[in-house]
């Protein structure tokens, strides 16, 4: 998710601002919760043309041994065989699988590969680029929001356990979220 509309940014390389950017997930906790996490280590490129409107390119990387629910069981855990096996899959990444028009405020379906645990499966990401901005510094950052939903067994995370009176630990349907900003690269 990067994009930039400074007409002095025209087509420019961008990465993401890891420091003002959250990769977060959701996931239904006992059939009546659910569990919230985050991914701490990650990057993204892309390229964006301020005169076309033209977003292409976009890569996005996540370590995922920077899983971080906020407990430390739990994100061991997580970074075993039985989820993410983090020492065998150490990276997902999603690619942008064709150019897309964005324009700020308005939501666009990006069309791209998610892959993790070595599973490749297309998916769409719900786009909204939020606009630019100048810093006091003098540098370009440009603000998004990003979401799409898994089925996290599509991509081998078929971890679970029943509970008593029905249904299971773990819910099927992921949600994943990205808000932030991007930088030149």
């Amino acid at each position: 998710a990067l994009l930039c509309t400074s007409p002095a940014l025209l087509a420019n390389d961008l990465k993401l601002d890891v420091s003002h950017t959250r990769i977060e997930f959701t996931v239904a906790h006992l059939v009546v919760s659910s569990v919230r996490g985050q991914f701490d280590k990650f990057e993204g490129t892309a390229k964006y043309d301020e005169k076309t409107s033209r977003l292409e390119g976009l890569e996005v990387k996540i370590q995922t041994a920077s899983v971080n629910t906020n407990e430390a069981k739990r994100d061991d855990h997580l970074r075993s065989a039985e989820f993410f096996d983090a020492d065998k899959f150490p990276v997902i990444t999603f690619v942008q699988a064709k150019p897309a028009t964005v324009r700020r405020g308005v939501p666009v379906l990006l069309s791209g590969t998610l892959t993790m645990r070595g599973v490749s499966k297309p998916v769409n990401v719900s786009f909204t680029y939020k606009g630019s901005f100048k810093d006091p510094w003098g540098n370009m950052h440009q603000g998004f929001d990003a979401a799409f939903k898994i089925n996290r067994k599509d991509f081998g995370l078929l971890w679970n356990k029943a509970i008593e009176g029905g249904g299971v630990m773990v819910g099927d349907e992921v949600e994943i979220k990205a808000v932030g900003e991007t930088l030149p690269k």
